[in-house]
């Protein structure tokens, strides 16, 4: 069984690799980023949060900084 501090390592925010964003101006249209966004938010555990720039920042390429 993974240890909670391993368990929930990959909900810390955001490393430096997100400091310099290119927003999509159609983020909110775009079917693939939607995809991301709903795969990021099912994979937050139960009792856990994610703030939405959080939720952004992990999208590939980030939505937000």
């Amino acid at each position: 069984m993974k240890s909670q501090g391993r368990l929930f390592e990959e909900f810390d925010e955001p490393r430096a690799e997100t400091t310099a964003v290119e927003v999509n101006a159609n983020a909110a249209t775009d079917e693939r980023v939607i995809a991301q966004v709903h795969e990021i938010a099912k994979a937050i555990p139960p009792g856990r949060v994610l703030s939405y720039g959080a939720v952004g920042a992990r999208c590939k390429p980030p939505i937000s900084g």
